[in-house]
């Protein structure tokens, strides 16, 4: 069976048994890619040498870490389903990452992001306002659909659901500023209608955010995580605390959300309080 056949099927299973939407883009990225550097031949042929160059090309460690996941579950769907004899990528270790601290955005970067998305593509603007003052991540905006974003009786809402985990902690109501509401209208306007608000990928999502970061001058790399962090650093700037937190972004208040929420603006409170900070 050819390698770009198995992955076929291999999505098809993935997609059966109710794996996120991001998760299922990213293998489809990332497995594509694996078969045009193999040439497409049979999936039992491709080596652990074949394996060592895909993952060796790839120069971000993020990347290379994301890359060996997708390999790691088509191999022991394969494997199981008796596509191979072996598990070429069984011998790779995963990468692992020490938790840096939290990148926060200063306003005038802050600032400068949301001018350089106005002048970017025609979703980049209403992307960044989702990430960096509402703190959507990068799977929150693949999920949102028309109608979504939408004016209630209590104001303008967001209304975050993965049809496919019903039961999901992802799935929640944001309470948020009127301007929202019109910057997503006036994002209708340009783009035609369909089934989702952005029709990308996650790729996609990290690509304009750095083509946007170096727009703006930003001169240090960031993410649609970095955008997340601030607008959570941001709260705690002005006093609020992890539950308060909680209830801003939509998020379940409860003892996990809550220690995840302290850690990470306790790791901004030692950033910056280090001796490299304040040099």
């Amino acid at each position: 069976m050819r390698t770009s056949e198995a992955i076929q099927q291999f999505i098809a299973a993935r997609m059966s048994a109710g794996a996120a939407g991001n998760t299922i883009a990213a293998y489809r990225y990332d497995l594509d890619l694996l078969a045009r550097a193999t040439g497409d031949r049979s999936v039992a042929e491709i080596t652990p040498g074949d394996i060592s160059a895909f993952l060796t090309a790839a120069s971000a460690p993020a990347t290379r870490k994301r890359r060996l996941t997708s390999i790691r579950a088509l191999f022991r769907w394969s494997l199981a389903e008796g596509h191979v004899q072996t598990d070429p990528s069984a011998a790779f270790t995963q990468v692992r990452f020490e938790q840096s601290p939290s990148v926060h955005l200063s306003e005038d970067e802050e600032i400068a992001l949301v001018f350089a998305s106005a002048n970017d593509a025609a979703w980049s603007e209403l992307a960044i306002h989702l990430m960096l003052h509402y703190g959507l991540t990068r799977n929150d905006l693949l999920l949102l659909r028309p109608g979504d974003i939408r004016e209630t009786a209590a104001g303008t809402a967001i209304q975050i659901v993965d049809d496919a985990r019903p039961l999901s902690p992802v799935n929640r109501t944001l309470s948020v500023s009127p301007y929202l509401l019109d910057l997503y209208s006036a994002y209708r306007e340009r783009v035609p209608a369909g089934e989702r608000i952005f029709t990308i990928g996650p790729p996609a999502i990290n690509g304009m955010v750095d083509r946007v970061r170096r727009r703006a001058g930003i001169p240090h790399k960031i993410s649609p995580r970095t955008l997340r962090d601030t607008c959570t650093i941001n709260l705690a700037i002005n006093g609020l605390g992890a539950t308060e937190i909680l209830a801003y972004l939509g998020m379940v208040d409860e003892s996990r959300n809550r220690q995840t929420m302290q850690r990470l603006i306790d790791r901004y409170v030692l950033f910056q309080d280090s001796p490299s900070r304040a040099n």
